[in-house]
């Protein structure tokens, strides 16, 4: 036997190890050129790069004029929400109202009043949901809004696309 094949013989162990270790060392490397290649984060990238959220204005959205209301500048008043159900078992009432012209300055209720969009409170929008423990009635009050209308803008209520009643299984949009 010569020389290099006893050296081969006696590190064998190491030499397989050494093998096994720099075949892992180049596939890691090998995935990462990949990851890099179609853009994909790596795992420092998703835990510490902010992420931007582009959230839709209440504007943006599809929004209908209602006429409710007396809505006189530079007075306040306290308009009633009626039930205007879209099934006969609709027990939960989602409200997404804007106002323009005006601050709202209370909103109450006969039934739970939740705050809606993320307990978000504003004086210029109605983002609540009512619930009832059983179905509204046709035309039944199910909330009352205090708004103090200003003199320097035409006053207007709008509802949001968002607006509508569940029933337990499926919405239904009040626009």
């Amino acid at each position: 036997m010569s020389g290099f094949e006893n050296l081969v013989l006696k590190n064998s162990r190491f030499i397989i190890s050494f093998c096994g270790f720099l075949f892992i060392v180049l596939f890691i490397t090998f995935l990462n050129v990949i990851n890099n290649k179609t853009n994909n984060p790596t795992l420092s990238q998703v835990f510490i790069s902010p992420i931007e959220v582009k959230v839709l204005s209440a504007i943006s959205k599809a929004q209908t004029e209602l006429d409710i209301g007396k809505r006189v500048p530079n007075t306040t008043e306290v308009v009633e929400l009626m039930a205007t159900k879209q099934t006969p078992k609709d027990y939960i009432a989602i409200i997404r109202y804007r106002i323009e012209g005006g601050d709202i300055l209370g909103i109450t209720s006969p039934y739970t009043l939740l705050n809606g969009c993320n307990g978000t409170v504003d004086l210029k929008s109605i983002c609540i949901d009512i619930a009832k423990t059983t179905p509204f009635t046709e035309g039944e009050v199910i909330a009352s809004i205090t708004i103090k209308w200003v003199e320097s803008l035409t006053p207007k209520i709008f509802s949001s696309a968002e607006s509508g009643f569940y029933n337990g299984s499926e919405f239904n949009s009040g626009n």
